[in-house]
């Protein structure tokens, strides 16, 4: 057992990845164009309510559209949407393409065939640290009967649960 009373941004970052975690993405709008970033940042806060909360990074030029939207969708990815995760994770990549987009249930952005997606109504935006939580009330839930098991990451990189045992 290894005890740090002092760490560095790199080792904190080393902690905070052995948390294994789901990969999502959340898509809204930005001038009426249809956008999405990679988080996996995302927790359920209540059920009585329903409301979850995610987070962004500050210094990212999308920030301002998510801090702003009446509506978004967290869209929980399956370990074959591995591709969408690469490609929504980077800067400027952020213009959902229209092939990804599942809009017969919803008028806010839905990803084709993620696990579930949850559409929330924007609730409040908290600023701290380098990030911003937005906290969202749960408004429709859509589950895909088909999706496949989740695709998680952990340690840095994407892992996959062994339902083996």
């Amino acid at each position: 057992m290894r005890t740090l009373t002092s760490f560095n941004e790199k080792e904190l970052r080393t902690a905070f990845s052995l948390f294994a975690t789901g990969v999502c993405l959340v898509a809204t709008y930005k001038d009426r164009t249809p956008i999405a970033i990679t988080v996996n940042s995302f927790s359920s806060v209540s059920l009585k309510p329903p409301i979850i909360l995610w987070c962004i990074q500050n210094e990212l030029s999308i920030r301002d559209a998510y801090e702003n939207c009446d509506q978004f969708s967290v869209n929980i990815l399956s370990q074959s949407q591995l591709n969408l995760s690469n490609i929504y994770s980077q800067e400027g990549k952020d213009n959902l393409a229209l092939e990804h987009i599942d809009n017969k249930r919803s008028l806010v952005p839905l990803i084709k065939n993620a696990i579930v997606q949850f559409v929330c109504a924007t609730d409040k935006t908290i600023v701290c640290g380098d990030h911003t939580i937005i906290i969202g009330r749960v408004e429709e839930i859509h589950f895909c009967d088909t999706a496949g098991g989740p695709l998680l990451f952990h340690g840095g990189s994407y892992a996959s649960l062994d339902c083996t045992s």
